[in-house]
């Protein structure tokens, strides 16, 4: 998993956040979620690009 700030969201302008964030997993909703990890408040506006990638391949089951 990777995420970065984005200060400027389709080219609209957003926020700045300057602070450390993190990720988490809330397994009760089965959300992610990003939060400052200094427990300041999240700015209104701010945006994140995150780009997961996975190992894991799904393919159609066969049968022989």
């Amino acid at each position: 998993m990777f995420v970065t700030h984005n200060w400027n969201p389709g080219g609209i302008f957003g926020a700045t956040n300057n602070h450390a964030f993190g990720v988490y997993y809330h397994r009760t909703y089965e959300k992610w979620g990003i939060f400052n990890q200094d427990a300041a408040s999240m700015p209104v506006n701010t945006a994140f690009n995150v780009l997961i990638v996975s190992n894991k391949s799904y393919l159609p089951a066969v049968r022989r």
